[in-house]
């Protein structure tokens, strides 16, 4: 995850844009820890998540993007990850 932040960092910021990731280890539910951060962050943030494909991936990932982008009170940018094949 580090290391994918850190390439859509790069990207952004190649792009001028100012970027501030956030990854976080704590235990409890992602959405809880998403939707406080972005509310530090107030109205100017903006969330950026990753789409996943796969029957697995899209049942887990897919639930939560959809209710950070329900929840947010910001901004979500959904990014959709070249896959190779």
């Amino acid at each position: 995850a580090e290391d994918q932040a850190l390439e859509w960092v790069l990207c952004a910021e190649r792009k001028g844009v100012v970027v501030k990731p956030h990854i976080s280890g704590k235990p409890g539910y992602a959405l809880d820890e998403i939707i406080r951060t972005a509310k530090k962050l107030g109205p100017s943030g903006m969330i950026a998540m990753a789409s996943q494909s796969g029957p697995m991936s899209s049942v887990i990932l897919g639930s939560l993007t959809r209710q950070v982008l329900r929840e947010a009170p910001c901004p979500v940018l959904v990014l959709h990850p070249h896959q190779e094949k």
